[in-house]
């Protein structure tokens, strides 16, 4: 569970920081490629456990 909590409250806070800090656009690119980081961190955790529950046999 804290696998997929943790990159969603990176991705959370980097939002927040690239909004708040858009007096500096090079900080807002930072933390917004930051987060692209963490989503493509989530999309493995979630394709890796969608092919663990695809290959569990079926009841």
């Amino acid at each position: 569970m804290t696998e997929v909590v943790r990159p969603l409250e990176a991705i959370n806070n980097l939002v927040y920081l690239a909004l708040n800090d858009s007096d500096d656009p090079v900080k807002a690119n930072l933390y917004m490629q930051m987060a692209k980081g963490q989503i493509a961190l989530l999309n493995e955790i979630t394709l890796s456990t969608l092919r663990f529950c695809d290959e569990q046999p079926k009841k």
